[in-house]
C-alpha cells in the first residue's frame, strides 16, 4: 500500500504519517522498484494505534517509549488517572467561574476578589489536594455496599407482594408507600453508583477490589451468628432451666441486642484475622477493627452487660410454677399459676411495629403477675417432652387450659386472625386459645 492508501485507511494526513516515521514511531519498508514507501497491514494497525494514543494526549516521546517497552496497558492506566484529575480540575474551575458570574451580578469584583483569591490559594495547597482525594474516596460507593443496601430495600417490596397474595388489604396502603420509597432509594443508589463509576472508573475499581471480601464475610458472619445464638440458647437452658420445665421464653429486646452484639464481635474477629494475615480486602470491616482498637474495653463491658441481660431475661414455665428471671433477680422469682391476675391474647393491632407481636396477624399470649408483664410469642419447649416435638404451640394451649382453672380475667381479640401467616393448624390453635 502507498502512503495515499495509508492516509485513506487511517484518517491521518500524509504530513502526519511522515512526521511519525521521522520520530521513529513507525518503520515503513520501501518498494525495491521505485523506492516508494510500502505500507503493510501491520503498519496500518500501528498508525491507527498511534492516532488513538495521540487523541488521548500522549506525546510522541511517550508513544515511542510505550511501543518500545510494550507497556501500553500500564501507561493507559496512568493516563486515565491523569485525565480524571484534569477533569476534576476543569469542573472545579467551571464551578468557580459560575460562582463568580453569580456573585458579580450582586457585587462588584473589587468586593469579592479577596475571597476568591484566598479560596484559590487554599485549593493549590497540598492539604486541599489530599482532602479532595480522600473526599472522593469517601463518596465512592462499592458494589458490595450497593448490593447489601439493595437487599435491605427489597424486603418491603417482597413483603408487599406477600400481603397482596395473602389479601391483607388493610396493610396495603402503608406497605405500598414504604415499597415505593424503597424502590426510589434503591434505584437512586444504583444510578449514583454507575454515575460515579463512569466518572471515576479507576477509583471505583480500586475500591471494589479493596472490598471484595465484604459479602463473603457477611455470609460467614450470618451463619456463625445463627450457630452461636443456638448455642447460647442451649447454654441458657442448661444453666438456668429447672429440671421439670415445660417451656421458656427469652426477652425479645435482649435477644435482638444479643444477635446484633454477636454480629459486631464476629465481624471484628474476622477483621482482626484479615489484618493479622495482611489480607486487606474489606475497608468496611476495617472500620470495625478501628472501633475495636479505640474502644476495646468499653465494647467488652458492653458485651458482658448485654450477655448478662440476655441470660437473666427469661421466663420458665413448669407444671404449676412460673419462674421469672430479670437482671435485678438473676436467680428468678417463683410464682404459682394462681398469682396470675390477667391474661391478654390476640393477633396484634398495628400495620407496622418494631415489636414483633404488636403487628397484625402475629399471635401473642401475655400474662400479668402483679406489676410484672410476661410475653409468650415464640417459646422454646423442653426437648425431653415428646408430645411437644411434633406439635408446635401445644405447650401454650395446655398452659392456657391450666390457667383457666383459676378463673383469671382474660382479654382476647381475634379480629386479625385471618392475617396469620402460619400453617392453618397453628392458626386454629391460636384461635382456640383466644376463645378458650
Amino acid at each position: 500500500m502507498t502512503i495515499k492508501d495509508a492516509e485513506k485507511l487511517t484518517g491521518l494526513t500524509v504530513k502526519s504519517i511522515r512526521y511519525y516515521e521521522e520520530k521513529g514511531l513507525i518503520s515503513v519498508g520501501r518498494n525495491e522498484d521505485n523506492d516508494y514507501r510500502h505500507f503493510t497491514e501491520s503498519d496500518i494497525e500501528r498508525l491507527k494505534l498511534i492516532k488513538i494514543l495521540r487523541y488521548i494526549n500522549f506525546s510522541t516521546e511517550d508513544i515511542s517509549s510505550m511501543l518500545e517497552k510494550d507497556n501500553i496497558t500500564e501507561s493507559l492506566k496512568i493516563k486515565s488517572k491523569e485525565l480524571e484529575e484534569e477533569s476534576n480540575n476543569y469542573l472545579e474551575k467551571q464551578n468557580i467561574c459560575n460562582s463568580l458570574i453569580k456573585d458579580h451580578k450582586k457585587k462588584s469584583f473589587n468586593n469579592i476578589i479577596d475571597d476568591y483569591s484566598d479560596t484559590i490559594n487554599f485549593l493549590e495547597t497540598d492539604e486541599a489536594k489530599e482532602f479532595k482525594v480522600s473526599f472522593i474516596e469517601a463518596l465512592c460507593p462499592t458494589l458490595n455496599s450497593i448490593i447489601i443496601q439493595s437487599l435491605i430495600y427489597i424486603a418491603p417490596i417482597i413483603w408487599l407482594f406477600i400481603n397482596i397474595y395473602n389479601k391483607r388489604w388493610d396493610a396495603l396502603v402503608l406497605n405500598s408507600i414504604i415499597a415505593i420509597l424503597c424502590t426510589i432509594f434503591m434505584t437512586s443508589e444504583w444510578i449514583y453508583y454507575f454515575y460515579f463509576r463512569n466518572k471515576h472508573k479507576e477509583k471505583a475499581r480500586e475500591k471494589d477490589k479493596k472490598n471484595s471480601l465484604t459479602i463473603p464475610i457477611l455470609i460467614i458472619s450470618i451463619i456463625a451468628v445463627v450457630a452461636l445464638f443456638v448455642l447460647l440458647n442451649i447454654g441458657l437452658e442448661y444453666l438456668m432451666a429447672p429440671q421439670d420445665y415445660l417451656f421458656f421464653e427469652t426477652s425479645m429486646i435482649t435477644s435482638k441486642l444479643m444477635i446484633l452484639t454477636i454480629v459486631i464481635f464476629f465481624i471484628i474477629f474476622l477483621g482482626i484475622i484479615l489484618k493479622k494475615f495482611k489480607i486487606n480486602k474489606s475497608e468496611d470491616i476495617e472500620i470495625y477493627v478501628e472501633l475495636w482498637e479505640k474502644c476495646k474495653y468499653i465494647l467488652i463491658i458492653l458485651f458482658i452487660a448485654i450477655l448478662y441481660c440476655f441470660i437473666t431475661s427469661v421466663t420458665f414455665v413448669t407444671q404449676d410454677k412460673i419462674i421469672i428471671h430479670d437482671p435485678f433477680h438473676p436467680f428468678g422469682v417463683t410464682y404459682n399459676y394462681s398469682d396470675v391476675t390477667k391474661i391478654e391474647t390476640g393477633f396484634g393491632r398495628k400495620n407496622f411495629s418494631f415489636i414483633d407481636y404488636k403487628r397484625k396477624g402475629e399471635f401473642y399470649y401475655l400474662i400479668y403477675i402483679g406489676d410484672k408483664k410476661v410475653i409468650f410469642y415464640a417459646p422454646s419447649t423442653n426437648e425431653k417432652i415428646e408430645k411437644y416435638e411434633n406439635d408446635t404451640y401445644l405447650e401454650l394451649e395446655e398452659f392456657d387450659n391450666n390457667l383457666k382453672k383459676y378463673n383469671i380475667e382474660k382479654s382476647r381479640d381475634d379480629k386479625y386472625a385471618h392475617l396469620c401467616n402460619l400453617d392453618k393448624q397453628y392458626c386454629d390453635r391460636f384461635v382456640r386459645i383466644i376463645n378458650n
